[in-house]
């Protein structure tokens, strides 16, 4: 009987919530799913085409290098390493941070000397912490 009870409950408690002022406060420009770049850089690192991913990383919109890198993160090819690397040295701080995890996800030797040789001074302090967690992903002896 209390099973029921819940599961009544359940259902008038979701029923409540899905029938409220469901009107889109956010402005369709700003929605990230509305972007068709950015919906092709996904659809590149779905397809693991790297390759293609490179030229997005030297867009001049902060929002479509940082999107190349997470997508290049996820294809796990070290030869990423030398399109990720200057991206370390970017104006923009999410550009840096992305570029700095995506070494760390390559876990690469050579993206290890890199973050340990340029990485660990790094400012702001987000940056930083990006470049000693993106070390700690590598996994390398020498980063310990």
């Amino acid at each position: 009987m209390k099973g029921f009870l819940a599961s009544v409950m359940a259902v008038v408690v979701f029923a409540i919530c899905g029938c409220g002022n469901n009107t889109n406060t956010e402005d369709t420009v700003s929605n990230l799913y509305n972007d068709a770049t950015l919906r092709q850089i996904s659809d590149l690192r779905a397809s693991r085409r790297g390759v293609d991913l490179v030229k997005y990383c030297t867009s001049q919109y902060p929002s479509y290098r940082a999107a190349g890198a997470m997508a290049l993160a996820a294809l796990h090819d070290s030869m990423a390493i030398y399109t990720l690397a200057p991206m370390t040295g970017d104006q923009d701080n999410v550009v840096r941070t992305a570029a700095l995890f995506a070494m760390g996800e390559i876990g690469h030797p050579e993206a290890e000397d890199y973050i340990l040789k340029n990485g660990i001074d790094m400012q702001p302090d987000d940056v930083k912490a990006a470049a000693i967690v993106a070390l700690g992903k590598c996994g390398g002896p020498k980063s310990l």
